[in-house]
């Protein structure tokens, strides 16, 4: 069949036959490569800009995957979109939110441990000549300073009730 089509009887030689089919090959092996990678893109995008609007509840730092996959998996857009690229997507931004989350916290503490330091440097400041022993008597005595201040914001009322 190929044999008697006259574009095949065009080239003498079989080798280059074989070169020019070769060559075709991996030139449509490219363009389906680069049609599907342009394809997810879009869809990508798509579920992105869904997920952004349309979910009941938004995901969180707690949320899971397989959660998620019980709740939307009727949803169109669930169903339409290439699963391995939703499965992607939905766990990028769980462990997005999960390392915010874990920033947030150490940005907390380490503000926490400042403050717990300004404290010390307070205590050392003030226990040295004054040889305080009793947390009342601190209290009496550094009512205004700023880090006793600070503690008692960051702490709330549990500071003052320890009188």
């Amino acid at each position: 069949m190929v044999g008697s089509d006259e574009r095949f009887r065009a080239v003498d030689d079989v080798r280059d036959c074989e070169e020019i089919f070769e060559d075709y090959t991996e030139d449509l092996r490219v363009r389906e490569k680069e049609e599907r990678r342009k394809k997810l893109a879009a869809q990508e995008k798509t579920f992105l800009e869904w997920m952004d609007k349309n979910l009941k509840e938004p995901l969180t730092a707690d949320s899971s995957w397989h959660d998620f996959k019980a709740k939307y998996r009727d949803e169109e857009m669930f169903r339409k979109t290439d699963y391995d690229l939703v499965k992607d997507l939905v766990r990028d931004r769980i462990t997005k939110l999960r390392m915010e989350r874990r920033k947030k916290e150490e940005q907390e503490n380490r503000k926490k441990r400042e403050q717990e330091n300004k404290l010390i440097d307070a205590f050392e400041t003030f226990l040295r000549p004054q040889r305080l022993t009793q947390w009342s008597e601190f209290v009496q005595n550094n009512e205004t300073h700023e880090s006793y201040v600070a503690l008692k914001e960051m702490c709330g009322e549990k500071v003052v009730r320890c009188v």
